[in-house]
């Protein structure tokens, strides 16, 4: 509804603006769930397969890592959607998805048992681990969208706000 020019602006239209916007961004984090579950649960699914024929094929333990690395495959996939939020920086999304691993991938790769955990110097070990191959992981998906992709930014804000 268009008002007339010098008319001012209704509580009424205030609400209406203000639950266009927040369906927008209902709408907009529904499309981020969806991309994080499809990034994350493709090759969940894919790498549980091969864990079921290694488990078949007698190697129990091996079935088991494939399992781990599933999953931690899984929730990097799955956050990466933190990185189509363009109503938020970088640094932000770098954040909140450095803290969402940290909480996540942590505890599976103490889980997991692939690092022998004897004492507070294995545990730095396993967390010096963490952080560089973050650090990598994260330096060579800045440069592929960044720098190689060269894709500029929408102007609008997509998601969570």
């Amino acid at each position: 509804m268009t008002r007339p020019r010098g008319a001012t602006q209704t509580s009424d239209d205030s609400d209406h603006e203000a639950e266009a916007a927040s369906g927008l961004r209902r709408q907009a984090n529904k499309k981020l769930i969806k991309a994080g579950l499809l990034r994350g649960g493709i090759p969940f699914v894919i790498m549980s397969v091969l864990a079921l024929l290694i488990f078949l094929g007698g190697m129990p333990s091996d079935a088991r890592s494939m399992l781990y690395a599933a999953v931690l495959v899984a929730l990097v996939g799955g956050f990466t959607v933190l990185y189509d939020i363009e109503s938020w920086s970088l640094l932000k999304q770098s954040v909140v998805h450095f803290l969402f691993m940290a909480l996540t991938q942590l505890p599976i790769l103490f889980l997991a048992g692939w690092f022998p955990i004897k004492g507070p110097r294995d545990v730095l070990s396993v967390l010096g681990v963490f952080l560089a191959i973050g650090v990598v992981l994260w330096s060579v998906g800045y440069l592929i969208s960044g720098k190689l992709l060269n894709r500029p930014k929408k102007k609008s804000g997509q998601g969570i706000s």
